[in-house]
Order: structure tokens, then C-alpha cells, then sequence
């Protein structure tokens, strides 16, 4: 014997806390929001960011860092002052391939 299936009262009406807070409207009862209306304007937005992107990778590259050059990366941090150009003629005696200090 099988039990007889009750339908469950439904409930339409949307709580008053969710739809207004001290009388201030939040939610509107019948919202319209006209989303598909413009969306060759942002398929178009979309389109030219895609784009560019694409130029500026193909006109400016990449910018490869160390993890990706190879090599090594040194900072060195003085109490005083240091004299650059000491620390350049001192490394370029190394015959370094690319050194940049500054």
C-alpha cells in the first residue's frame, strides 16, 4: 500500500523583509531588466578589447622577466649611499653578458 501524495501549498507572495526595508524599495515586484537589448553593444565591447589585446601582443610582445630569460636576479641593499659607478666598473670586469644597476 503506497501513501497518497499531498501536493505542497505553494507560496507566491515574497516576504516584506526581502522586497522593503523601512519602506525603501529593494527588490521591485516585477523587475525588467533589459539585458538582451544591448548586447551587440557589448558583444561589440568585447570584440574591440579582444582585439586589442591581440595588436598590443603582436606591436609590444612580451615582456620575459628572469623566470623566463634565465639568470639571476641580485639586489643588494646599503647602509649609506653607494657609489654606481664603483659597482659597474667593478661587475664589468666579470664580462657579464647584461648587467643593469641602478
Amino acid at each position: 500500500m503506497t501513501a497518497p501524495i499531498v501536493p505542497l501549498p505553494v507560496c507566491t507572495a515574497r516576504p516584506e523583509a526581502v522586497s522593503t526595508v523601512r519602506g525603501i524599495v529593494l527588490v521591485p515586484d516585477n523587475p525588467r531588466l533589459p539585458f538582451m537589448r544591448l548586447h551587440r553593444l557589448f558583444l561589440a565591447f568585447s570584440v574591440m578589447v579582444v582585439v586589442g589585446s591581440i595588436a598590443l601582443l603582436a606591436v609590444k610582445g612580451l615582456n620575459y622577466g628572469v623566470d623566463f630569460v634565465g639568470g639571476i636576479a641580485v639586489e643588494v641593499r646599503t647602509p649609506e649611499a653607494a657609489d654606481v659607478g664603483a659597482i659597474r666598473s667593478a661587475l664589468g670586469g666579470l664580462m657579464l653578458a647584461m648587467t643593469a644597476i641602478t
